[in-house]
């Protein structure tokens, strides 16, 4: 075949599958009517939902209801900075749970405990705030309530604590898009800003508008040949590191590589958020309160588990609120597929089951008068809002990835 046969035949089969594309894009947004979720990304605190949309979900999970965002782009009716009088303000800050992307506001957590919360108290009104942003990490919390949170009257708030340790290290959580902390000698929390996003790029657009390229990317994560491509891809980088690098640590096996890398910074940076993010609401005038939702298994290798993070709370004054065993029993129940949705997110159902056994361990430690089943408290899960406040560095310091030095960032 020569050259030209060759560029012509080139040239057809491009046409035909710019074609194909189309037809199947056409065919998407003909019978699953959907529009892609906004999203924006900050760069301080990485990727957050654009405010006021109104998009559906995503079908491809099972999702069917419209997403929608207020004006400060979380998933929740409209707030005002001031709160009303005689009004309690709790804030929730958490990861795409909290969020609940694939329910109606109402039937989200944070409002669902609203109802709850007022259900079982005459004395004042409680507003509970769905602070949680399109990030996933305690790094993305904390920034969230220091640049947005702070400014709409807290007098709780809560950090919904899931994959957290995971996700607050570049190592486990691999976006580079993300904000991430680490700790200097002098024990300070150094910020690495997200790297900067170009989302004029041809790849990015798709990625925006194609509903088609949103369906494939979401099928190719869910199914069992991508995780396995991407476990072997996970051998051999840590393979090829250990030669580059001549690690010298005798550690063969990738997954303990992983387990090390968790003991000795995901653990000592995440818990040094905590604490920053508890000085600087209680500087504020609010209280901090600390809900464990997600059982720790085997990720540290046995060195650490809830109970770990239940004595740091203790230590540290914070009103630790543990739902990690009930959760799982959920998860893993007989009535899982009716309380989940196939990406393993509550769905209606379960967030109603999981906000009962919230709102049951939280009204205690509320400081308001309620209906009696303040009995439920038990000394090792609940405290009195009397902190003292832990001794920490007051300032957190920038650091850009591409400098040698850092600078405070602005209060």
């Amino acid at each position: 075949m020569n050259k030209g046969k060759l560029l012509l035949w080139s040239l057809f089969i491009s046409i035909d599958f710019l074609i194909a594309t189309g037809v199947a894009e056409l065919w998407t947004r003909i019978f699953i009517p959907v529009d892609n979720t906004c999203y924006y990304h900050d760069p301080v605190m990485g990727d957050r939902f654009c405010p006021n949309q109104e998009t559906y979900g995503y079908v491809e999970k099972g999702y069917s209801n419209i997403f929608r965002s207020n004006s400060q782009g979380f998933h929740d009716i409209e707030r005002t900075r001031q709160k009303k009088e005689n009004t309690l303000r709790i804030h929730i800050y958490g990861d795409s749970l909290t969020t609940a992307e694939g329910v109606p506001i109402e039937y989200t957590i944070p409002s669902l405990l609203e109802t709850y919360i007022n259900r079982k108290q005459p004395s004042i009104t409680v507003e509970v705030l769905n602070m949680a942003s399109a990030e996933d990490s305690t790094v993305s919390q904390y920034l969230t309530y220091k640049y947005i949170g702070k400014y709409f009257s807290p007098d709780i708030v809560i950090c919904y604590f899931m994959s957290d340790f995971h996700d607050n290290i570049f190592e486990t959580h691999k976006r580079t898009r993300s904000p991430y902390f680490e700790i200097n000698k002098n024990n300070e929390l150094i910020f690495v800003p997200p790297q900067p996003v170009d989302e004029t790029s041809i790849m990015a657009r798709i990625k925006k508008s194609s509903l088609l390229f949103r369906l494939l990317a979401n099928k190719l994560l869910e199914s069992r040949l991508y995780n396995e491509a991407n476990t072997l891809l996970e051998q051999i980088r840590f393979r090829l590191n250990q030669e580059t690098t001549e690690d010298n640590t005798n550690i063969t096996d990738p997954r303990e590589a992983r387990k090390k890398v968790m003991r000795e910074k995901a653990w000592p940076v995440t818990l040094r958020i905590l604490q920053q993010f508890q000085s600087d609401v209680n500087k504020d005038g609010a209280h901090f309160i600390l809900i464990d939702g997600r059982i720790i298994t085997d990720e540290f290798g046995g060195v650490y588990q809830n109970k770990n993070l239940q004595e740091f709370c203790r230590v540290n004054n914070i009103p630790y609120i543990p739902v990690f065993q009930e959760y799982e029993q959920l998860r893993k129940g007989k009535e899982q597929k009716k309380l989940f949705f196939r990406d393993g997110h509550p769905n209606i159902d379960g967030n109603k089951r999981l906000s009962a056994i919230i709102a049951e361990k939280l009204i205690p430690n509320l400081p308001i008068q309620t209906h009696p089943f303040n009995s439920s408290r038990t000394p090792n899960e609940a405290s009195h809002f009397h902190h003292r406040h832990t001794t920490v560095g007051n300032n957190v310091i920038v650091q850009n990835p591409h400098r040698s030095s850092g600078h405070l960032y602005p209060q």
